[in-house]
């Protein structure tokens, strides 16, 4: 039996689950652009200065491209 699973991909590459590896020296400016392909709106958590607040969300119409920016915070493992 197989179930659909969304996943991240960087341009050009195949979707993985877990999402790419964003790695940056502390205090980088990341640059991101998001492109949501799903028929359907969608949640992405984690993309923001850590430490910070779990409930921020980056929120995508289906669709619908945004860009976010923020500067890499504390060292650490952090999910998106």
């Amino acid at each position: 039996m197989y179930e659909d699973v969304y996943a991240f991909a960087e341009q050009g590459h195949p979707p993985q689950s877990p999402g790419p590896l964003l790695r940056v020296p502390q205090g980088t400016r990341v640059y991101a652009s998001i492109h949501n392909l799903l028929p359907s709106p969608a949640k992405i958590y984690g993309l923001h200065s850590h430490p910070g607040n779990p409930n921020q969300v980056v929120q995508l119409g289906a669709g619908e491209t945004r860009e976010v920016q923020f500067d890499a915070g504390e060292p650490g493992t952090y999910m998106h």
